[in-house]
């Protein structure tokens, strides 16, 4: 995914505000986002956990 410095910053903190955007509104259900964290299969190639969209290791003992 092609991203602007400046777009992935609005997308994570998108997240980080459980899916409202700056305005107040409700664009993601914060639902599916918690969900999205949730461990779906794992990469044949490096073993990591991956959810909705995200690979999800260990690094520096933080999820």
């Amino acid at each position: 995914m092609a991203m602007t410095a400046q777009s992935l910053m609005a997308f994570g903190e998108l997240y980080r505000n459980g899916g409202k955007a700056v305005d107040g509104r409700q664009v993601v259900s914060a639902g599916w986002i918690e969900q999205s964290w949730v461990t779906r299969t794992h990469s044949r190639y490096s073993g990591d956990a991956y959810g909705y969209g995200w690979f999800m290791r260990d690094i520096g003992g933080r999820r």
